[in-house]
């Protein structure tokens, strides 16, 4: 897709990071973090080209170890200066780049072994023959265009990569370099979900940042859950997310807010602790400038929506495909940059489990024809809204509602007239009583209708959401 730059293969990924690693004359991490820091103004509170900088060269540094380590030489993909166009290839690269090292990392660290994998810990990246080849050579071998693996292919050729004492002797070697490269922290504006969606001219829902793209609705969503408690009807939120609709067809605040809240639901099932994550990082709605960041991502949604959600189609939910969890990991939650959530280490909970506990239900419900991202999507694209009732007749409904229960409570004004009845029989008089008696017992049971039901609150409560 995309960008001028080819960044198809692990190989040409670890090139272009190491050139941007090792460029002095230029001066190109400098002009791409003040890039991004320009492109983020605006919609986020605080940016620091500066904290930019120094987030950037710590990962790039954690990469080169890597690349260093894993070949014979580290070569470079030197590419033009222009920030513009590097920083369009670097927010190209990372979701791609990072689902490669998440794939990576579950196969060779050991540590995923109660998630059934490190299945590759111990198999060398470089065999005596190629003949020989374990899976992980396989990968680091596997030529552009290749579809095996889900995620990009290694690309590298077998006399590239680095044998012996001086590079990594079995799989498990690797797995402190890729934790290092797949850790998330504070200034890596350049991993925002936001900037390797929205930012990217190209669209950026590619396979690889489906996840991402989620996170990003998760977010926005987010900030319509915070103007809702407001009271305000939308406020300057849903004017600002209106500027561009004309008078006949806007986006209806209350169908966004009604469909956000049961999105937000979804999201709590699988961005959660001992869940799942992404690879991106998720900044919160107090960290951002709400009103611009939704406009710009109400546009995103708008033209990016039907490709996320026919990524989530692509995803195999089948009972059959999930027995083989191994598999069904590194083929239906990496290449789309799933991850799992950094809690979920030694949790005790099973890898059948972990599937079977909301994720099929939740991606089903995701996708579905008329509904999830679908339905956001005609939402954000706008709609002929009812007229909104001014506040005079919503209180004439009240008051017509409240004529209408005085009506029913009259009902039992005929049968007053029975109560002469009575003296005829006065045995029916302490009948009556007793029936009055369970009258009351059922105003008591009316009182219990009020309380809340359980499952009313279930989805809403505030969590700390994994980054």
């Amino acid at each position: 897709m995309a960008t001028a730059i080819k960044l198809d293969t692990l190989k040409e990924c670890l090139q272009f990071l190491e050139w941007l690693h090792k460029d002095k004359k230029n001066g190109v991490k400098t002009k791409v973090a003040t890039q991004l820091s320009n492109r983020l103004t605006g919609k986020y509170n605080n940016v620091d080209h500066q904290q930019i900088q120094q987030a950037l060269s710590q990962f790039l540094t954690n990469v080169s170890k890597f690349h260093n380590k894993l070949c014979n030489k580290a070569n470079q993909k030197q590419i033009g200066s222009n920030p513009n166009a590097v920083l369009d290839a670097l927010l190209e690269c990372i979701p791609k780049f990072l689902a490669a090292m998440y794939f990576l990392r579950y196969n060779v660290d050991p540590g995923f072994s109660k998630l059934d994998g490190g299945g590759w810990q111990n198999y060398e990246p470089v065999g005596t023959s190629r003949i020989m080849a374990r899976q992980l050579e396989k990968y680091l071998t596997a030529p552009l265009g290749s579809k095996e693996y889900g995620v990009i292919p290694g690309g590298f050729s077998y006399n590239e990569l680095k044998g012996g004492r001086y590079g990594y002797r079995q799989g498990s070697d690797m797995a402190n370099h890729l934790e290092q490269i797949c850790e998330k922290r504070d200034g890596q504006y350049f991993r925002d979900v936001f900037s390797t969606s929205v930012l990217l001219p190209t669209s950026g829902a590619q396979e690889s940042n489906t996840a991402n793209a989620l996170a990003l609705v998760r977010t926005f969503c987010g900030i319509v859950a915070e103007e809702a408690k407001k009271g305000t009807g939308g406020g300057q939120l849903i004017s600002k997310l209106n500027e561009h609709f004309h008078e006949d067809k806007r986006i209806c605040w209350n169908n966004l807010k009604e469909h956000c809240a049961e999105l937000q639901k979804q999201f709590s099932k699988i961005f959660t602790s001992q869940r799942f994550s992404f690879t991106g990082f998720g900044r919160e709605v107090k960290d951002l400038k709400e009103e611009e960041f939704a406009k710009e991502t109400a546009k995103w949604l708008r033209d990016n929506l039907a490709t996320v959600k026919t990524n989530l189609v692509k995803i195999k939910i089948d009972e059959t495909t999930m027995k083989n969890t191994a598999d069904y990991f590194t083929k239906n939650l990496f290449p789309y940059g799933f991850t799992f959530d950094r809690y979920n280490f030694g949790s005790g909970m099973t890898p059948r489990t972990i599937l079977n506990d909301n994720w099929r239900s939740v991606i089903n419900e995701l996708r579905k024809p008329s509904d999830g991202l679908h339905k956001l999507k005609t939402i954000l694209e706008g709609q002929e809204c009812p007229p909104e009732k001014k506040d005079d007749e919503k209180e004439s409904d009240k008051e017509a509602e409240g004529t209408s229960n005085q009506g029913k409570k009259t009902e039992g004004t005929p049968n007053q007239g029975k109560k002469s009845e009575g003296a005829q029989n006065q045995g029916k008089k302490s009948e009556g009583a007793q029936n009055q008696g369970k009258k009351s017992e059922g105003a008591q049971n009316q009182g219990k209708k009020t309380e809340p039901s359980p499952d009313q609150n279930n989805g809403q409560s505030e969590e700390n959401l994994p980054m």
